[in-house]
């Protein structure tokens, strides 16, 4: 079952991410062929505590790029997955205006969040901080552990309505079957360069914050 699982969120600063944020986001810039400046990266990561639901799990902002123009809220400011349909989709638990199937989404992607009612989100006029937003989760697989688990996300978004050019829109797809919005995606350039991306960035966060956790534990005795 794809579930979210805690990592040591504690022991990142958000120095550690900054640059990384600011290189992923121009990336995709160069892929989109618009600057930089119209577009934002966060890097987050999840914390779910035992017994808790994925709609409970909390998600937790480690980095932002240039610009920001919105409250930095690094940790220990959180918000819940449940609480945000970009989060909620991928983790497959209800946010508080959709069902969405456990399994069916690789990722989120809405190019008009203004006019799009179905979208939850607990900011307030979240709109006078981004109208765009393509959101890809970061998975690893932890020890002997079957399947992947989602450690983060990596998202970006932007004030600019279309910025992500030609990208289906996921509440589109929220009842339909997995295959159909995963066929939509496949054909989408932003869509395999966010997701190498992701993973890339799972295979780079993780060992960061493993080692962090080993130092700030000490040696066994």
């Amino acid at each position: 079952m794809l579930r979210a699982t805690t990592v040591g969120i504690r022991n990142l600063e958000p120095s550690d991410c900054y640059n990384l944020a600011n290189g992923l986001r121009d990336v995709l810039a160069q892929l989109l062929d618009v600057s930089p400046s119209r577009l934002h990266c966060t890097i987050k990561l999840c914390e779910q505590e035992s017994g808790k639901t994925n709609q409970e799990c909390k998600i937790y902002t480690i980095a932002r790029s240039d610009p920001s123009n919105r409250p930095a809220e690094y940790y220990p400011n959180f918000h819940l997955a449940g609480d945000n349909s970009g989060f909620a989709c991928t983790l497959g638990c209800n946010d508080r205006k959709n069902t969405w199937h456990p399994h069916a989404y690789n990722c989120f992607l809405c190019n008009d969040l203004k006019s799009e009612e179905r979208f939850d989100c607990s900011r307030e006029n979240f709109i006078s901080y981004y109208k765009a937003a393509a959101i890809f989760p970061l998975r690893c697989r932890r020890g002997k552990e079957a399947s992947p688990q989602i450690i983060g996300f990596l998202t970006f978004d932007s004030l600019d309505v279309g910025v992500f050019g030609k990208i289906p829109n996921i509440f589109e797809f929220r009842d339909s079957k997995r295959d159909w919005y995963e066929e939509a995606c496949c054909y989408s350039t932003l869509v395999q360069t966010g997701g190498i991306m992701a993973d890339v960035l799972a295979a780079v966060v993780f060992p960061l914050v493993a080692n962090k956790e080993r130092k700030s534990n000490g040696p066994k005795k």
